[in-house]
């Protein structure tokens, strides 16, 4: 089966805490993921990259046990 491997969609997911990023981080979050698949597969896939953000409210994220919050994601961001 020979497909156009041009058209396929690199797909990238990020799980956030909702309201760790402000819009501009979030953009340029999408940009970083992008130029990197384009790094690594070329710029010609890189054109079909998805990056989805997908956020969820506060209690519902935990990393090791420990629920997440934006606010201590925030403390960490330069």
């Amino acid at each position: 089966d020979h497909r156009d491997l041009h058209s396929f969609p690199t797909r990238r997911s990020s799980d956030l805490v909702e309201g760790a990023l402000s819009d501009e981080q979030k953009e340029q979050l999408t940009q970083a993921l992008t130029e990197a698949v384009g790094k690594v597969v070329g710029p010609k896939i890189q054109k079909s990259a998805w990056v989805i953000i997908n956020e969820s409210p506060e209690g519902n994220f935990a990393i090791g046990g420990h629920k997440v919050t934006a606010a201590g994601l925030k403390k960490l961001m330069p």
